[in-house]
């Protein structure tokens, strides 16, 4: 069930630029809402999903920032937040085979061969 909540909240919020709320995810999933509550706590434990002070709303679905940051993700036509420039760096080189290569100056980082 937390590999599955993972997956729906980190969709959700690439889909609507926005984490879900406990009540999203329990219809998204066609689950009780105390169901989904409790799932979104487990992953609290591992890092993958960190919550809010409140245990009910989500701050970040690892790579993505449930709250506003500056540092955007652009990839596959979905743009999204990243908590910090750091975990935007593994998305955009995944899912193609290749291995991600970078070059990092004073203020930019670059993917090589683009």
């Amino acid at each position: 069930m937390d590999r599955t909540v993972r997956s729906f909240v980190s969709g959700f919020l690439v889909d609507r630029e926005r984490p879900p709320t406990v009540a999203e995810t329990a219809a998204g999933l066609g689950r009780e809402e105390a169901v989904a509550r409790d799932a979104h706590r487990r992953p609290d434990r591992c890092h993958g999903i960190v919550l809010g002070a409140d245990g009910a709303t989500t701050r970040m679905a690892h790579p993505c920032s449930g709250v506003p940051t500056p540092f955007w993700v652009r990839a596959g036509g979905d743009a999204w937040r990243a908590k910090c420039r750091w975990h935007a760096l593994p998305v955009p080189g995944g899912g193609d085979g290749e291995p991600l290569r970078l070059t990092v100056t004073a203020d930019r980082i670059r993917r090589r061969g683009r």
